[in-house]
């Protein structure tokens, strides 16, 4: 059972694992794989979405991307992920480090 594998890697990283790692080297076993990266889902045999700890859906990829469920899913996280990307920093120029004088503060 791996719970979230791919949160902590980026894509090319989470890449290799499923397809060398998952499916290479362990396909023989059975792998239980829990993740929010829906754009992994294509490579499993079996999909089920959970909402409060209950199966609401379940079946292959190309069944379960189509349901109602999966679709609003998805948009949500979408969503999510177009907020954290808007997010800005702003950065004080060197020069003021160089003549003491405030930073401003940034925004993250």
């Amino acid at each position: 059972m791996l719970d979230d594998l791919l949160s902590a890697v980026d894509v090319h990283v989470g890449k290799f694992m499923m397809t060398d790692t998952l499916m290479g080297f362990c396909k023989h076993k059975t792998r239980i794989l829990i993740t929010h990266a829906l754009y992994y889902l294509k490579y499993v045999d079996k999909v089920l979405l959970m909402e409060e700890g209950h199966i609401v859906e379940q079946g292959s990829y190309e069944h379960i991307k189509n349901t109602s469920r999966f679709k609003e899913m998805y948009n949500s996280m979408m969503k999510d992920e177009k907020k954290k990307r808007s997010t800005t920093i702003k950065i004080a120029p060197l020069e003021a480090e160089k003549d003491g004088e405030n930073l401003p503060e940034g925004n993250i």
